[in-house]
C-alpha cells in the first residue's frame, strides 16, 4: 500500500488527538467509573428500549435496505451490467438492459409497496396521541 508523505501529518495529529483523548480520561478516572457501572441493568434496558422500538427499527432498516437496493439497481441498469435482455435494438428501442438490474429494480419495488403498507396499517402517523 503506497502511502503519501501528506498523510504523516494528518497521521501526528490523529495520534496527538488520542494522546489528549486518554489523558483526559485518565485525569478524571472515568475508566475505573465505567468498570464500576451496573452492566446488567444497562443491558436490560437497551433491550427494552429496543423491543419498545422494534417495529420503527425493522421499518428504518427495511427503507434503507430498499433505497440500497433501488440504488444498486439502477446504476446496474444504467452501466448495462451482464447479462444484458435486448443486446440489440429490442421493442420500442429498449437495448442493453441488465437482467440483474431490472430484477433489483423490481425487487425494491416490492419491498417498498410493502413498507408503505405496513406503515399505513399501522395507523395515521399524524395523530396525536392522548
Amino acid at each position: 500500500m503506497k502511502r503519501s508523505f501528506t498523510s504523516i501529518p494528518q497521521l501526528y495529529r490523529n495520534v496527538k488527538r488520542w494522546t489528549e483523548i486518554i489523558s483526559i480520561l485518565s485525569k478524571y478516572r472515568l475508566a475505573d467509573w465505567l468498570g464500576r457501572l451496573n452492566i446488567d441493568w444497562m443491558k436490560d434496558w437497551i433491550r427494552m428500549a429496543l423491543t419498545e422500538l422494534g417495529p420503527t427499527i425493522n421499518r428504518l432498516v427495511l427503507g434503507m435496505l430498499t433505497s440500497a437496493l433501488f440504488l444498486g439497481s439502477s446504476w446496474m441498469l444504467a452501466s448495462a451490467v451482464p447479462p444484458l435482455l435486448f443486446p440489440e435494438q429490442g421493442p420500442w428501442g429498449i437495448r442493453d438492459l441488465s437482467v440483474l438490474g431490472l430484477f433489483g429494480l423490481l425487487g425494491s419495488m416490492l419491498l417498498g409497496f410493502r413498507l408503505v403498507w405496513a406503515i399505513r396499517k399501522s395507523g395515521n402517523l399524524d395523530q396525536q396521541n392522548n
